[in-house]
């Protein structure tokens, strides 16, 4: 490698997290041609977009026909490639797996419905107002696994909830979240998380237990949502506001 002399332009961009000139020149002149690809309902796509454009590259963010248009606007603000379409949630990873509790919102509940159905169904439409992540349909393999697997507890909540969660993790988290990851909030807030995990566990092992709420998401989201959520849900939830 050669110095590059006091005060000279550095022709590869810093990385704050590896501090690397090689893996920085890699990463800003890579090969032509180089494309990210990102399935997502919106915010984990603009993420990925945002460091393909930053880096001089394109990208393609495949998002479900039930994506916000608020979503979509952004991503082709940005110039990338949006293709729309995919109803069906990818695969679950394989592998051992803790407990897990799914939650979906009813309008939404394509895992739930089948579940209760016994059999793999697809919803007609996605009527819920967390559409972002819907999907009509899930994955064969998630079904499988469902009927699988002993550590999945399938739930539905509504909306009503769900968008309650979200105003309460604002006020508790000071983080914006939206109604299709404030669905996991819900059993959090409604009080009945221990009963679904902590089942005839002693306070001491359910104080032992590691539990993890996955939250992500808030690109769409405004203060001005979130107040009116809480004018159009606080008479409707079952979670104190």
């Amino acid at each position: 490698m050669v110095a590059l002399p006091a005060g000279a332009k550095i022709p590869w961009i810093k990385s704050p997290c590896v501090l690397s000139p090689e893996l920085s020149r890699i990463a800003a002149s890579g090969p032509p041609g180089i494309r990210f690809y990102c399935s997502s309902g919106g915010n984990a796509g603009l993420a990925c977009a945002t460091s393909a454009i930053s880096l001089g590259c394109t990208a393609t963010i495949v998002i479900p026909t039930s994506a916000p248009a608020i979503m979509i606007s952004k991503l082709l603000a940005l110039g990338v490639e949006v293709v729309q379409g995919v109803e069906s949630a990818s695969s679950w990873p394989e592998g051992a797996k803790p407990k897990v509790i799914a939650v979906e919102t009813t309008g939404a509940d394509s895992l739930n419905a089948s579940v209760r159905a016994g059999e793999h169904v697809t919803l007609p439409g996605i009527t819920s107002i967390a559409k972002s992540l819907g999907a009509t349909r899930v994955s064969d393999r998630t079904w499988r696994w469902s009927q699988e697997s002993s550590n999945l507890e399938s739930m539905a909540v509504s909306d009503a909830d769900a968008a309650i969660s979200c105003v309460r993790f604002a006020d508790d988290a000071r983080t914006l979240v939206e109604v299709a990851c404030g669905a996991t909030l819900v059993p959090v807030y409604r009080g009945d998380l221990r009963e679904l995990l902590g089942r005839g566990l002693s306070d001491e092992e359910w104080a032992k237990k590691n539990v993890v709420i996955e939250v992500c998401g808030g690109a769409n989201v405004t203060l001005a949502l979130l107040a009116e959520y809480r004018e159009t849900y606080a008479g409707e939830t079952t979670i104190k506001c």
